[in-house]
């Protein structure tokens, strides 16, 4: 039973003339009502948190990894320093590429607060790490 209801102690109908069927306090048949929504609101939420973004099997073990599990923060920024070249090619009014602008700012902010997180020290090597380890690659996490 919902704790909402655990505390009503009236058994008198709210109007004292009334003579309306209802009572103030809930019978052991109306908890049948709640808990039949309550199981039908898990089982809703159980089929939410069984749903998955990509099948167990993806990606598969014969094939590279999807570029999107090597490609990190690093590379997202390299898309900025083509932006202006491709925000030129298209068609955008006034109002909407102020508004654009306005989200790739606060985007930038956010990865610019967050930094440590996104680009820890960790996933960077010296030149002559790279350069010797182009014969022997390795994903850095």
């Amino acid at each position: 039973m919902p704790k909402l209801f655990l505390h009503l102690e009236k058994k008198t109908p709210v109007h004292s003339r009334s003579s309306s069927p209802v009572p103030v306090t809930p019978s052991k048949d109306g908890s049948a009502v709640f808990a039949s929504f309550e199981g039908r609101r898990t089982n809703e939420i159980n089929e939410v948190l069984s749903w998955k973004l990509v099948p167990d099997s993806y990606p598969p073990g014969d094939q590279p990894p999807p570029p999107s599990y090597i490609y990190g923060a690093q590379h997202l920024l390299r898309l900025f320093v083509k932006l202006p070249e491709i925000l030129g090619k298209m068609a955008f009014s006034e109002k909407n590429l102020k508004a654009l602008l306005k989200h790739f700012d606060l985007f930038l902010r956010f990865l610019a607060e967050y930094h440590d997180d996104f680009f820890p020290e960790a996933a960077y090597v010296a030149a002559c790490e790279a350069h010797y380890s182009t014969k022997n690659p390795r994903a850095m996490y």
